[in-house]
C-alpha cells in the first residue's frame, strides 16, 4: 500500500532563489515555506490513505470476530436450529471457522491492520518534527529582534530546513521498509502454508 505513494505525491520545485543582502529573507521564507508544505503534503496523505485501511482492517477483523463467535456457537445451537426439519450440520461450524481463518489471512496478506498502525505512527511523527521545527524557527526569528539575518544565521536556518527534509525522508523510508517486511513475511507464511 505505502508504496503507492510515488504515484500519489508531486514533488513541488523549490525555485530560483536569490541570496543578495536586500532579498535573503524573501529567499529564506520561501525555503521555509517549501518544507513545510512538504510535510505537510506527507502528513496530509497519511491522514487520507488511512481512512480507507482503517476501514478495511475494522471490516475484516470484526467480520472475522463475528464468523468465529458464530462458530463457536453452531455445535451448541445445532440440534436447536432446524432447517428443513433437520438440525443445522456441525461442518457448518468448519466452515465458518475457515472463513474467519480466510479474513485474517486476507487482512494480512493486503496489509490493512498493519498499515493503518504504519500510518498512524508516521503522521504523528512527521507532525512532531514538523512542530518542533517550527517552534524552533520562530525562536530564531525572536532572538533576530526584528533585524535581518547575517550569513551565519541564514546557514543555520537553511541547515534546520535541510534537516526537516531529511527526517521526514527517514521516517517514509522505514515506513516503506516495514511494508516490505511485512509483505515478505506474509507471502513467506502463505508459501509455509501452502506446502504443507
Amino acid at each position: 500500500m505505502a508504496n503507492s505513494r510515488q504515484s500519489d505525491l508531486v514533488v513541488s520545485d523549490i525555485g530560483n532563489l536569490d541570496w543578495s543582502v536586500e532579498n535573503r529573507l524573501e529567499s529564506l521564507q520561501s525555503v521555509f515555506t517549501y518544507v513545510t508544505q512538504m510535510a505537510i503534503k506527507q502528513i496530509d496523505w497519511y491522514k487520507q490513505k488511512k481512512k480507507t485501511v482503517r476501514f478495511l482492517a475494522k471490516l475484516f477483523r470484526a467480520g472475522t470476530i463475528l464468523i468465529t463467535t458464530i462458530a463457536a456457537l453452531m455445535p451448541m445451537f445445532s440440534d436447536m436450529v432446524k432447517i428443513g426439519g433437520r438440525p443445522l450440520d456441525p461442518v457448518w461450524a468448519s466452515i465458518a471457522l475457515a472463513i474467519g481463518a480466510a479474513l485474517v489471512a486476507a487482512d494480512r496478506f493486503f496489509g490493512f491492520s498493519a498499515s493503518w498502525m504504519r500510518f498512524i505512527d508516521s503522521e504523528i511523527k512527521i507532525e512532531t518534527i514538523l512542530q518542533d521545527f517550527q517552534l524552533d524557527w520562530e525562536m530564531q526569528k525572536a532572538a533576530l529582534k526584528g533585524e535581518l539575518p547575517g550569513d551565519t544565521q541564514i546557514q543555520e536556518q537553511l541547515q534546520k530546513c535541510r534537516t526537516l527534509l531529511n527526517n521526514v525522508n527517514d521516517i517514509l523510508t522505514k515506513e516503506s521498509e516495514q511494508w516490505q517486511n511485512d509483505f515478505r513475511n506474509t507471502l513467506k507464511q502463505i508459501d509455509k502454508g501452502v506446502a504443507r
